[in-house]
């Protein structure tokens, strides 16, 4: 393999810079090969930050399992070439918990329920089953579950996220939720869009946690449970989340949000900093043909 002026020497090149092609260098680089990773970056950055299993099956009738496993024995008989049938269940469970141990390893914490799917809220206001969950918004699968009363905030500026369209969406099914926008700490002079990726490194600067806190307190009234987008921190969401729950005396919790996800770029930055002080080398952006 060629880099910019000479070859890169290594036992495994792998192409593809989206989750699957980072589990493959991961999975590599514990197995000490030499590996180097290729391709066009960017993929992760668009992705939700859930890690998917088998939700539905078939997806032209559109049928939604809890139990991903269950899901998987149909899909086995149904399609016995699909690469879920080739590797089997063991080896899938296995890889699995391999990548969420490593993101934990790397400061970006997983949850599940058991071995059946979660419920989650997305950004449309509808749901959707996943198998692992961030831990920063776990909160919202249980608080989707037992449908506590619930306040949704959206940031004026953020027109991808929009938490009245969310409340409205799921008050058939959750009367005690609703939706409200508040000014997010530090955009009171812009005027027009603002970013998620922004709003997220912003989140990290001292101070903007209290502001946010003082943004959000009027609106509480009955809520026993706060849902934002996922924009509370890059590197330290995880700790946000927490001190955002202290401070407002009940559990906050993060929602998916559209392309550009920051869920998606802590994914991104994750694999970047733990493959690279595994020994995977990096030859990007770089498209293969």
């Amino acid at each position: 393999m060629k880099g910019a002026n000479h070859p890169l020497e290594c036992e495994l090149a792998v192409i593809g810079c989206g989750l699957s092609g980072f589990s493959a260098a991961l999975f590599a680089a514990e197995r000490g090969i030499s590996t180097v990773l290729t391709g066009v970056s960017g993929a992760t950055m668009f992705a939700s930050g859930l890690l998917d299993l088998l939700g539905t099956h078939p997806v032209e009738t559109g049928t939604r399992w809890q139990d991903p496993w269950a899901a998987m024995e149909v899909l086995f008989k149904d399609h016995p070439d699909h690469p879920y049938a080739r590797i089997g269940r063991e080896a899938i469970a296995g890889s699995l918990e391999k990548v969420v141990s490593f993101l934990k390893s790397e400061g970006l914490p997983y949850l599940k329920a058991g071995s059946g799917n979660s419920e989650v809220m997305t950004p449309l206001g509808t749901t959707k089953y996943t198998y692992y969950v961030p831990q920063t918004m776990w909160h919202g699968v249980k608080a989707l579950q037992e449908k506590r009363p619930c306040l949704i905030v959206g940031f004026k500026g953020l027109t991808d996220f929009s938490a009245v369209q969310i409340a409205e969406t799921m008050a058939d099914r959750w009367p005690g939720i609703r939706g409200t926008d508040v000014v997010f700490p530090g955009s009171e002079k812009i005027v027009g869009l603002v970013s998620g990726d922004i709003m997220a490194r912003d989140m990290e600067f001292p101070g903007n946690l209290e502001k946010l806190v003082h943004e959000i307190r009027p609106f509480l009234e009955n809520a026993e449970a706060v849902g934002l987008p996922a924009v509370l921190g890059m590197n330290r969401s995880h700790e946000i989340v927490e001190e955002l729950s202290a401070e407002l005396n009940r559990p906050v919790f993060e929602i998916p949000t559209m392309p550009l996800s920051v869920p998606g770029l802590r994914l991104n930055e994750a694999f970047t900093s733990g493959l690279s002080a595994r020994g995977v080398r990096f030859f990007v952006p770089n498209r293969v043909t």
